[in-house]
Formats: structure tokens, C-alpha cells, sequence
């Protein structure tokens, strides 16, 4: 017997990007949410969407798909941001979800680092391989860490998503112009003979990865302030070698999808211009409104 009632699942978002307006609605891969913006730092944003039951099915795929949908949002907008479940509420089968109100409040997961305001989420890349979800995860999940021990394997864990070696791929990358911005960061590292790949890979992420090491190989001191030093700087030159990966190599941004809807009524949703037909009907959900100075 089908019940009268369905699902409202609430998600904590945690974003640095501040956007234009307080909520959004968004369609993506089927599945339909409203995004709402806190006021300060006090409290995390929310992400809300509807499901048919309360089942770990549903709940699964609403968070999967939440969850990639932030992912693209963070590489788009260049913000750190988390989701996690907060909790949800039954309501009529039927509730528009336009009409939904979050109803819990939970803290920020990500340590505040500064607001940058004036953000649209209109534009993100389309993802068309699995080996672009799975970087594109990894990428936040490191941008959002506040260590930067987990954050470097989660940065490093984005250039082994291929077949190719970490330590050559750093070093691929390293022989082109792509580090120019952090040859600050490159220069504090204890290179010695070895190859940035194979100092990144030997001395840094199997430091981290393994206590126990074999004699001569360089352990993890978490007490020694210029390892520690280090640490952070291979971090930051990890990042860069991942943007770089992400945006050459696997090719994220080269399509995009852009959030539109049909009439004044219609639910926005994520759509790729180049393979929609009857273009004319489809307008920007959200226009940016003209800044007078």
C-alpha cells in the first residue's frame, strides 16, 4: 500500500562561498534540491531535497548525488565546502519543495578561512568519466581538510585516479610551466638528489601513509617544526600538481552545464546547452543582476 507521506532529507553545507542570492533551487542528475544560505558564520548552509521514503536506498542516492553535485560547485566556485547528514522530517507526498523551510541547524565542519561573496552556482563542469568523479571528490575532501597531512594523500590520491605513476606524474608536470605559482613553496622542500616526483612520493606520502620504516628512509617527526614547515608547503605544491591534473590531464571544464528553466514555473535544472533541443524555450534560472557603480 503506497503512503500518503514522503521525505524531507536535510544535508549540512558547509561553503566559504558566499552566494548571490539567500536560496536556489537545483536539478541534478534527476534529483531535485533547494539550497539555502545562513546568515554569518554561525550556523552551516542547507541543503534540502525530497524523498519518496525514508529507506537507506533513497537517503544513499540523494546523497550521492548531493554530494557530486558539491563537489562541482567547489572546483567551480574555487571554495572549500563539506556535506554531511543532518537529519529530515516526513511531509505530505505532494510538499513542493520550494515551500520547504530547513528546520535544523548544525555547525560549520570546515574552519572559517574568509568569505568571498558575489557567487553564482549557474555554471558547473560536466563530469563524463568516473575517473573525473572520483578526482573531483578527492579534491574537495582535501581542500576541505583542515590538516595538512590528509589533505596532501587526498591531493596525491587525485594523480593516482589514472593508471600512471604519482612520482611521474608530478614530474611530468613539474617539467612544464604549471608550478610557476608555488616555486616558493618547491624551494622549501628538502629535495636534495631526488626528483620532485620522487620526493613528494617517497619522503612525504609514504612518511604519512606508513610509521614503520625501513632504515635510511625518512620517518614522520610530528614534533620537528621544519618537517612540520615542509608539510605545509607540500601541501600547497600537492594542490597545485592536482588543479593541474584535474584540468589537463582528465579535462574537467571542457563541457559545462549551465542552470535554466523552462517558462517562469519551471524547476531550474543543470542542462548541457550543446544537447538540448528547442534551446529557445530554456532562459537562465538565476541572471546575475548588472552592478551599478
Amino acid at each position: 500500500m503506497r503512503s500518503d507521506t514522503s521525505y524531507i532529507l536535510h544535508f549540512s553545507l558547509t561553503n566559504h562561498a558566499r552566494l548571490d542570492r539567500p536560496t536556489y533551487l537545483m536539478e541534478y542528475r534527476g534529483v531535485q534540491f533547494k539550497l539555502v544560505q545562513e546568515h554569518g558564520w554561525k550556523w552551516a548552509d542547507h541543503l534540502l531535497t525530497i524523498t519518496p521514503d525514508i529507506s537507506p536506498l533513497a537517503k544513499q542516492n540523494a546523497f550521492e548525488v548531493g554530494q557530486e553535485l558539491v563537489n562541482l560547485l567547489s572546483w567551480q566556485l574555487h571554495s572549500p565546502m563539506q556535506i554531511s547528514e543532518a537529519g529530515g522530517w516526513s511531509c505530505h507526498r505532494g510538499t513542493r519543495l520550494s515551500q520547504v523551510r530547513p528546520s535544523i541547524r548544525s555547525f560549520p565542519e570546515i574552519p572559517f578561512g574568509g568569505n568571498f561573496v558575489n557567487n553564482s552556482p549557474s555554471i558547473i563542469p560536466a563530469v563524463e568519466t568516473e575517473q573525473q568523479r572520483l578526482a573531483l571528490g578527492l579534491f574537495r575532501e582535501a581542500r576541505a581538510a583542515n590538516n595538512d597531512y590528509l589533505a596532501f594523500l587526498f591531493y596525491w590520491h587525485v594523480i593516482e585516479t589514472g593508471r600512471e605513476n604519482g612520482a611521474e606524474v608530478v614530474n611530468r608536470i613539474a617539467a612544464t610551466n604549471s608550478l610557476r605559482l608555488v616555486r616558493d613553496d618547491i624551494a622549501k622542500l628538502s629535495l636534495g638528489n631526488c626528483s620532485l616526483g620522487e620526493h613528494l612520493k617517497e619522503n612525504v606520502r609514504n612518511a604519512i601513509a606508513h610509521i614503520r620504516r625501513y632504515s635510511g628512509r625518512k620517518s614522520l617527526e610530528l614534533s620537528d617544526l621544519s618537517q612540520r614547515n615542509e608539510m605545509m608547503a607540500a601541501a600547497r605544491v600537492a594542490r597545485r600538481i592536482a588543479e593541474v591534473y584535474i584540468d589537463h590531464d582528465l579535462g574537467v571544464g571542457k563541457h559545462h552545464l549551465y542552470l535554466m528553466r523552462q517558462g517562469r514555473s519551471g524547476f531550474p535544472a543543470y542542462i548541457d546547452l550543446a544537447r538540448q533541443k528547442d534551446l529557445w524555450k530554456w532562459k537562465y534560472a538565476y541572471p546575475r543582476k548588472p552592478v551599478h557603480l
